[in-house]
C-alpha cells in the first residue's frame, strides 16, 4: 500500500461550545453511492506517445466507436474510466488512423497503435468502511476517478483542469486587450466527516478572443499604427503571449489547417526566406504567398509565426492566421485585466448563492455518467455555526474598545506603544511637485506624532526621480548622499525609513518592496501618488502611520486579556498555508506548507 496515494482521517479534538450559533449555508452537496458500485481505471497507452491533449482525446473518442461499443467511459489522458468492466478480449492492441492536422496536405494521416489493460478496480465499498469506522484511511484513486466522471459530463463546456466555463454561467466579458473573461463552475467530489460532497463554486478566467491574429496584435499592445515593426518589448511581450497557443489558417479557401506556434521569426517577414525544393532554390514567404495563395501580405514588417517541429519549421504570416477559440490565457493579467476579473469574481452573497445554485441545477446529472450508481441532493448543506464575541482591544492611555460588526478604527485614539523615527528620508518616482511632496510628508509627520509616535520633523533627503525605470540606481544613488552625509559628521548610523511616492505607472510597487527590504536593507514605506497631491486625506494618513509605527517597532493595540498560551510561556506560532497543485496536475490533493515564527 503507498501511503502518498491514501487519504488519512484526520480526527475531530472536539467541538466548539461558546459563543452564538448561527446556521451557515455551504456550497456542498450530499452525495450518496452505492457500496457495490466497482469504477474500472483502464491503462490508455499510445505508440508513438504524444503529449497532445487533443490527438488523446481524438483516439479514445474513435476507439470508443469502433471498437468499445459505445460504452459510456471518461477519461483524464491517463486512464480511462467505466463502470461497466469490459470484457478480457478488449485489453488488446488497436491501430487508428488520425489526420495529422499540422500539415500542409490535409489528406495526410498518422497512425497510432492503442493498448489498453485493466489497471485497477475502485470499490466504493472502501469508502463505505472508511464512514464506518473500519478503516481509517481511503485510496486517492477513487476520488479522482469520480471528479473524472464530473468533468466528462460536461461536454458542452470550455473544459480546464478542475473546473469547466460556459456562457451559461453568464456573458462574456471583453478585456478590450486581446482577451475575455468567461464565467464558469467548479465542482469535485471530497471528504468530510459525516459522508461524500460534491462541492460546487463559481470562477472567473482568462481566455484568448477568437480573432484575427493582427487585431489580437493591435489589442494586445494597445497599438493602432500597424506599419511599424515591433520594438524589442513587443516582440518579447507578444512571444511570450503566444508561445503554445494553436491558431487556424484563413487564407485556404478549401480548408482551415491547425498549428501550435513555437515562437517567432527572429527577422521580420519581407526578410524571411526559405528553400522550395531539393534544388536549394530559395524565395521568400511574401513571393510565396504571392504565387501560391494569390495573397497580398501587408504586415512585412512584422514576425512571423514559428509552427512545426525542429527540423521541419512552418513560418505563417499573422495576417493569414485566427486564434482558436477556448484556449485559456495563462500568463499574468495586466492592471486593467485584473480589475475586471475581480469586480465580476467578487459577488455579494446572495449572488454568489444564485450562481452556485444554477451551476448544480442545469451544469450537470451526476447519474447520467455513471449508470444510476451516484447521486447527489438539490439543495446545499446546512452546517451549524458560533460567533466568538469579539475581544476587548487595549490601545494608548488604557483606553478600552470594543470591535463592532469585525472593524474598528484609530480615531481619536493613541496607539498602545510608539514607535521612534529620528533618520528617514523621501523619494518621489512620481510627477507630483516637490511642494506638494513636502506638505504631504509634513501631515504624515504629523499624524504620527499625533497617535502616539516618536517622529523626526525634518528628512535627512528629499529627492524626485523621473527614471523610474531604473529604480534601483535612484535608490542607491539617494542612499549613497545619505551615507556621505553621515561620514561628514561623523556618523555610522543607518537609515531607519524611506518614504516612496509610487510612479502613476502600474506595476512597481513590487519590485521597490524587493529592492529595498531584500537587496539594500532599507525599511519604506510607499505611498500613492493620487493622495500625495491631493487634499489632505485623515483616514488615509491614519492608516500609513499606523504599518508606519508597526514598522519602528511600536504596537498599535493589544488584547486587553492576553492568551495565557501566548503571553505566559514561550510559544512559537506556526501559521499554515494551503497549496494548491498545478492546474496541469489533476490527481493530487492540496498540500500544507507550514512557517514558523516565535511570538
Amino acid at each position: 500500500m503507498n501511503d502518498s496515494n491514501m487519504i488519512k482521517r484526520a480526527e475531530r479534538p472536539g467541538f466548539c461550545l461558546i459563543g452564538s450559533k448561527v446556521v451557515v449555508l455551504v456550497n456542498r452537496y450530499i452525495t450518496y453511492f452505492c457500496p457495490e458500485t466497482i469504477i474500472n481505471m483502464y491503462k490508455f497507452s499510445v505508440t508513438p506517445e504524444t503529449k497532445s491533449k487533443a490527438i488523446k482525446g481524438a483516439l479514445v473518442e474513435e476507439l470508443t466507436k469502433t471498437s468499445l461499443g459505445n460504452k459510456v467511459i471518461a477519461f483524464d489522458g491517463m486512464h480511462i474510466y467505466t463502470i461497466t468492466l469490459f470484457p478480457s478480449e478488449y485489453e488488446k492492441e488497436y491501430v487508428i488512423e488520425l489526420n495529422e492536422g499540422a500539415s500542409e496536405d490535409a489528406s495526410r494521416s498518422v497512425s497510432y497503435s492503442v493498448t489498453i489493460h485493466l489497471a485497477k478496480s475502485l470499490k466504493m465499498q472502501e469508502l463505505k468502511d472508511y464512514y464506518n469506522g473500519e478503516q481509517s484511511y481511503v485510496s486517492q484513486d477513487i476520488l479522482h476517478a469520480i471528479n473524472v466522471v464530473l468533468r466528462a459530463l460536461s461536454s458542452s463546456c470550455l473544459n480546464a483542469p478542475r473546473a469547466m466555463f460556459s456562457t451559461k454561467f453568464g456573458p462574456i466579458i471583453d478585456t478590450k486587450e486581446g482577451l475575455e473573461l468567461w464565467q464558469g463552475c467548479y465542482k469535485g467530489v471530497c471528504l468530510s466527516h459525516y459522508g461524500l460532497d460534491l462541492t460546487i463554486d463559481t470562477t472567473v478566467a482568462p481566455f484568448y478572443k477568437s480573432i484575427s491574429m493582427v487585431k489580437f496584435v493591435g489589442e494586445f499592445l494597445g497599438r493602432t499604427d500597424f506599419n511599424r515593426a515591433f520594438s524589442h518589448k513587443e516582440y518579447a511581450k507578444i512571444e511570450r503571449a503566444l508561445k503554445g497557443v494553436q491558431v487556424e489558417t484563413i487564407h485556404h479557401t478549401d480548408r482551415t489547417m491547425k498549428y501550435r506556434i513555437k515562437g517567432l521569426s527572429v527577422v521580420p517577414l519581407k526578410e524571411l526566406m526559405f528553400s522550395v525544393d531539393d534544388d536549394g532554390i530559395m524565395t521568400t514567404v511574401v513571393d510565396y504567398y504571392q504565387s501560391r495563395y494569390n495573397c497580398k501580405l501587408e504586415y512585412i514588417h512584422w514576425p512571423s509565426l514559428q509552427c512545426g517541429v525542429s527540423g521541419r519549421q512552418i513560418y505563417l504570416p499573422m495576417e493569414v492566421c485566427k486564434l482558436v477559440q477556448g484556449q485559456r490565457y495563462r500568463q499574468k493579467l495586466s492592471t486593467t485585466q485584473a480589475a475586471k476579473l475581480l469586480k465580476i469574481t467578487c459577488k455579494r452573497p446572495q449572488n454568489r448563492l444564485n450562481g452556485i445554485l444554477k451551476a448544480a441545477r442545469g451544469n450537470f446529472d451526476v447519474e447520467e455518467l455513471t449508470e444510476g450508481e451516484f447521486s447527489a441532493t438539490g439543495f446545499p448543506k446546512v452546517l451549524y455555526g458560533s460567533v466568538l464575541s469579539a475581544p476587548l482591544l487595549k490601545y494608548g492611555n488604557e483606553e478600552i474598545f470594543m470591535p463592532i460588526g469585525g472593524q474598528w478604527n484609530m480615531a481619536n485614539k493613541k496607539i498602545i506603544d510608539g514607535g521612534k523615527v529620528e533618520r528617514w528620508a523621501c523619494l518621489n518616482f512620481s510627477k507630483v511637485p516637490a511642494l506638494e511632496v513636502d506638505n504631504f510628508c509634513s501631515e504624515l509627520i504629523n499624524m504620527c506624532n499625533k497617535i502616539g509616535m516618536v517622529f523626526e520633523g525634518k528628512p535627512l533627503a528629499v529627492q524626485q526621480s523621473s527614471n523610474f525605470m531604473d529604480i534601483q540606481s535612484a535608490l542607491e544613488s539617494l542612499l549613497s548622499y545619505i551615507s556621505e552625509l553621515f561620514t561628514d559628521e561623523g556618523n555610522c548610523q543607518r537609515l531607519q525609513l524611506l518614504i516612496v511616492v509610487l510612479p502613476e505607472e502600474k506595476g512597481h510597487y513590487g519590485t521597490i518592496k524587493r529592492i529595498c527590504e531584500t537587496q539594500l536593507g532599507i525599511v519604506s514605506q510607499c505611498c500613492l501618488p493620487k493622495y500625495v497631491k491631493a487634499k489632505v486625506n485623515v483616514e488615509y494618513l491614519e492608516n500609513v502611520a499606523l504599518k508606519i509605527n508597526v514598522k519602528a517597532g511600536g504596537r498599535n493595540a493589544i488584547l486587553q486579556e492576553g492568551l495565557p498560551f501566548l503571553s505566559d510561556i514561550p510559544t512559537i506560532i506556526f501559521g499554515a498555508d494551503v497549496s494548491h497543485p498545478h492546474q496541469e496536475c489533476t490527481h493530487l490533493l492540496f498540500r500544507r506548507c507550514c512557517i514558523d515564527g516565535l511570538a
